[in-house]
């Protein structure tokens, strides 16, 4: 009986909660965490509804999630094309973005500003 009491508190000690460092981490933490987005202006828009050709505003690096949406539509992949400006560099603000339904390509006009989103948890668009 002595042996199962001193295992018992050995657990309850092993589970036990330090409340001030609780209190300090729940102080730190923020209450609402904001979701990144990032803005993007729209410069193709495939006919057949398949991809949206955009170029990003801001310098920023994310990885792309389950999730992400561009202005409300859904992002299945996104991948940089080769690109040349005039003087023949490669454009490395163009990202072009498939859509998880071709319908939502009605929603993007050519030079309009849109944002990349996560809906619902900032682990989907994480800055690197």
């Amino acid at each position: 009986m002595a042996v199962d009491l001193y295992k018992n508190a050995r657990r309850r000690k092993w589970f036990s909660v330090d409340w001030r460092m609780a209190r300090r981490f729940l102080r730190l933490r923020p209450e609402v965490q904001e979701v990144p987005t990032f803005p993007f202006q729209v410069e193709v828009v495939d006919p057949a509804g398949r991809f949206v050709l955009c170029r990003e505003l801001q310098r920023n690096r994310f990885r792309l999630g389950p999730g992400a949406q561009l202005q409300g539509a859904g992002v299945r992949a996104v991948t940089q094309p080769r690109a040349l400006d005039a003087q023949g560099e490669p454009r490395l603000d163009l990202y072009l973005f498939r859509l998880e339904h071709p319908a939502d390509a009605r929603r993007f006009k050519v030079g309009e500003t849109v944002t990349l989103s996560a809906d619902d948890a900032p682990r989907v668009l994480i800055p690197s």
